[in-house]
């Protein structure tokens, strides 16, 4: 059970070029939990070559040691496949995490894996800006049968609703996507941590929601009475009264309400209001539920100096008299008032 393209990824970066590079796994489960694993690797034939030329990469540098090759469209692949047989739903369990896949859960109630290619959204901006056409080079699909009927999935069902397929084509390759078939009915609600239902804070809070079967659906309510998705995480920071909600896939639910009641003025390290001071100081803030904007004034006139704002950990040395505004994103503000000689 090998991880699709867990060798190709780190071949893309460092390409030069475009090439297609495809995978496929099929997961088939029996009634007692044994079954058959399947994975096939497909790479752009000129690629690899002109990698191997240009790199002095072999066959086996890139995983694809006893490849064959097969002619696709016109196009010529590197190909290689693997079959591996489990007795259980421990082996199979076993097997995933050895190839890198988290959150598994394998037993008589369902699969459940995490597909992560492991690059960020930094590497794939870099990786468009390099001139990759991602929509054609990266695609894989992933199907797992069971022996029973399929009752929930993040995938598509088949007719005999025994089978799941999951695709990833493009940027949807890059994304953590959450791989789960469910032949039994789940009664456990999500769980939503990070606050207590009904309390008061006066520092933000991050909201995150988690469920065995994974988030469906994850949403607030804040004071305007609208509401508004997040994925499973959420800071808030704002004032306001929030009723946070979140639903598996089971349509089981799970509703907190909270309160931010920020009061708190914003902290100024470095100075001190009516002192003066004859060296360099370097002027730092902070704020419980983060800060908005920081001003600074000197001998009464504005000093602009990054998008209206001074930089968090500026250096100050110029004579003057100085002020510093410091306001939070709840408009508690602080005023430092000094002097430089």
């Amino acid at each position: 059970m090998k991880k699709l393209f867990a060798v190709m990824l780190s071949l893309v970066l460092i390409m030069t070029m475009t090439g297609c590079m495809q995978g496929e796994d099929r997961i088939v489960i029996n009634e007692d939990g044994s079954g058959e694993s399947y994975s096939k690797i497909m790479m752009d034939k000129s690629v690899c070559d002109e990698l191997s030329e240009s790199f002095g990469m072999s066959l086996e540098d890139m995983g694809l040691e006893g490849a064959k090759v097969e002619t696709v469209d016109g196009t010529e692949y590197y190909v290689t496949e693997t079959t591996v047989g489990f007795a259980s739903f421990d082996e199979l369990k076993a097997g995933l995490e050895e190839s890198g896949y988290s959150g598994i859960y394998a037993g008589d109630g369902g699969l459940r894996y995490v597909f992560d290619a492991g690059v960020s959204k930094e590497d794939l901006e870099q990786m468009e800006a390099m001139g990759f056409e991602l929509g054609d080079s990266m695609k894989a699909s992933i199907s797992i049968t069971m022996p029973k009927e399929i009752l929930v999935t993040t995938g598509t069902l088949s007719e005999d609703k025994k089978t799941a397929t999951f695709a990833f084509e493009g940027n949807d390759f890059y994304s953590i996507q959450d791989v789960m078939v469910s032949t039994a009915k789940e009664t456990v609600k999500p769980v939503l941590s990070g606050i207590t239902n009904k309390k008061t804070y006066g520092s933000a809070k991050t909201v995150t929601a988690k469920d065995a079967s994974g988030i469906k659906n994850a949403k607030y309510k804040k004071n305007d009475g609208k509401y508004y998705s997040f994925d499973i995480k959420k800071t808030f920071t704002k004032n306001g009264k929030y009723t946070v909600y979140a639903t598996d896939y089971y349509g089981n639910k799970t509703t907190k309400t909270f309160t931010i009641k920020d009061t708190a003025r914003p902290t100024v390290s470095g100075v001190t209001s009516g002192k003066t001071y004859s060296s360099e100081r370097s002027i730092t803030f902070k704020d419980n539920c983060g800060v908005k904007t920081a001003k600074l004034y000197r001998n009464g006139k504005r000093v602009s100096l990054s998008d209206d704002d001074i930089a968090n950990g500026f250096y100050i040395g110029d004579a003057g008299s100085y002020k510093i505004i410091v306001t939070d994103v709840n408009g508690n503000s602080r005023t430092v008032t000094f002097k430089m000689k």
